[in-house]
């Protein structure tokens, strides 16, 4: 997956910022769904992976997931 453009596409259709309510579909079966908070693209990350921080609706606190563990991301 690539996590900027699939961002970019969100954002494309008006729905990114720190009210978008974003469901993540991890590889490993799980999902997180929470406020967008930040992209962390990969140049600017260690490891050199891009990530995305969403501020889990559960628990309230900022999540923090590698693009390499993101099957799927949606808007709702």
């Amino acid at each position: 997956m690539d996590l900027i453009k699939v961002l970019r596409n969100i954002r494309a259709s008006g729905k990114l910022d720190g009210n978008t309510v974003l469901l993540v579909k991890l590889k490993s079966g799980e999902r997180v769904k929470g406020k967008y908070v930040s992209c962390v693209a990969a140049e600017d990350n260690d490891p050199e992976i891009s990530q995305l921080d969403v501020r889990d609706q559960d628990t309230g606190g900022i999540v923090g997931i590698l693009e390499t563990e993101i099957q799927s991301i949606t808007a709702e």
